[in-house]
């Protein structure tokens, strides 16, 4: 580009993103090496806001189960992303046993949020080695989870519409396609082909529904993921009493967490080999 083609002058700016800058001779202080990690996880944290949002990534799935009167809430272990791009790994699976005979527990409510959000800790303890005082620091920080009960989904907190309810959740039952319309023939011919060429049927795609109100932004590609949000919203945990039935039961509704994963697409050129062969 040549300097001709500029309309305007050029603007330049920051990132926030800074990287170290090493050189034969120079002197180094903690800051100057802590900033390569620094820079590292800060870069991981921008791609993965930016490319997946927040949310779940897999696991941590949530159980109820009432035994002995007591409330069992677990959480099966998983990965989650906050809106500041960390990882939140819950390595084992945890529980909480809600018991309302134990005082001064109170009862259980009636609708109960499980959130998680990160929590660090400092570890391994090592005694500076400069003998100028007696100061004790850490080397390592070990990235871990909170992982909490709520009464109420939090409105800032990564997920989806916390009003919803289960039956409100659920997408609208499809139509089914007649098997000899157009559309079914062209399916059933493709899957036939895949087949005989050892290849993979052709699935109707799993994909969320891009004018979801929880997914939309990410779908129009926008910068919607508040940074400064702690929590990550895994389900809700209702009492009630289902169609059909006398007594209440404990539920699980996961309609309110925001599942993220990365979308794995169809080849394009093997559907145009499956068109090219069919001559459609």
């Amino acid at each position: 580009m040549s300097t001709n083609d500029k309309i305007a002058e050029p603007r330049t700016g920051t990132s926030g993103l800074v990287r170290p800058r090493y050189a034969p001779g120079q002197m180094l202080q903690d800051d100057d090496l802590t900033q390569a990690v620094t820079y590292t996880r800060e870069l991981n944290r921008l791609l993965f806001r930016s490319l997946l949002g927040c949310g779940v990534i897999c696991g941590l799935v949530v159980s109820v189960e009432e035994k002995c009167g007591k409330v069992i809430i677990s959480i099966a272990p998983g990965v989650a992303l906050d809106c500041a791009g960390a990882a939140l790994a819950l390595t084992a699976a945890q529980s909480f046993v809600l018991d309302p005979s134990c005082k001064p527990l109170p009862e259980p409510p009636d609708s109960i949020c499980v959130v998680i959000r990160g929590h660090d800790r400092s570890c391994l303890p090592r005694v500076a080695g400069c003998g100028c005082d007696d100061d004790t620091g850490t080397t390592r920080i070990n990235e871990g989870y909170e992982l909490r009960l709520v009464t109420n989904c939090p409105d800032c907190g990564c997920g989806c519409d916390s009003k919803a309810t289960p039956a409100a959740a659920a997408p609208p039952a499809e139509t089914p396609t007649a098997a000899g319309t157009p559309k079914a023939a062209k399916k059933t011919a493709a899957n036939s082909l895949a087949t005989a060429g050892g290849g993979t049927p052709v699935v109707d795609c799993a994909c969320v529904d891009p004018t979801d109100p929880c997914y939309a932004d990410h779908y129009a590609a926008k910068c919607s993921c508040c940074i400064d949000c702690e929590w990550v919203t895994l389900a809700r945990v209702f009492h009630t009493t289902l169609p059909n039935a006398t007594v209440k039961t404990w539920e699980v509704d996961h309609s309110v967490r925001r599942l993220i994963r990365p979308v794995l697409m169809k080849d394009a050129q093997a559907e145009a080999d499956v068109k090219r062969i069919l001559g459609t």
